[in-house]
This record gives structure tokens, sequence and C-alpha cells, in this order.
């Protein structure tokens, strides 16, 4: 929801998308790879790697080191929504 898939594609396709969104856009894709190379146990941290590389991008210091822009808040977004899918302990069940 937080990205134009035709926008995202051409930008792709004319190298202009930063390569720390592209990482993220990894990062949250991972779990729902069909790649060998890419399942973990359990498969929700398959993106990790590919998020720290991003977070290592984009970050010096602590500090955000790069343009304060859409694919910045992108990225962060996405990076965000890494992070809780890793975490989560939810299991599909409501208990509520």
């Amino acid at each position: 929801m937080i990205i134009h898939q035709a926008r995202f594609l051409a930008d792709l396709s004319r190298n202009a998308v930063p390569p720390y969104l592209l990482l993220a856009v990894c990062a949250v894709a991972a779990p729902l790879s069909k790649q060998p190379t890419l399942k973990t146990s359990p498969s929700r941290y398959a993106g990790e790697r590919f998020a720290q590389e991003a977070i290592a991008l984009m970050y010096k210091d602590r500090n955000l080191n790069c343009e304060p822009n859409l694919a910045t808040a992108q990225a962060l977004c996405l990076l965000q929504l890494h992070d809780r899918m890793g975490k989560s302990l939810w299991n599909g069940q409501y208990y509520g």
C-alpha cells in the first residue's frame, strides 16, 4: 500500500530505486520466497540479512544518513513491518 507498483517498476527499470529501498522490499518479501537459499526456521526471519544491509546503508552512527524523501519513508515503513513480523509471536489465533 505504500509503493505504487507501476512507478516502482518504472524506476527499477531505470535503475532509479535506491539500494536501501530495494533491500527493504526484499526483507519483507523474503519470508514468502520459495528460494531454498532464503529458507529459515521460522520463516519470518528470512529477510533479516536484507534488512540489516538496508539499515547499514541508511544509518551512520545511529543517525539517519540518507535523503529525507519518499523512498526513505517507504524503506523505513517496510523495515518497521519487517521488524514487527520478525518479532511477532502471533500464530494466527486470536486471543481476546
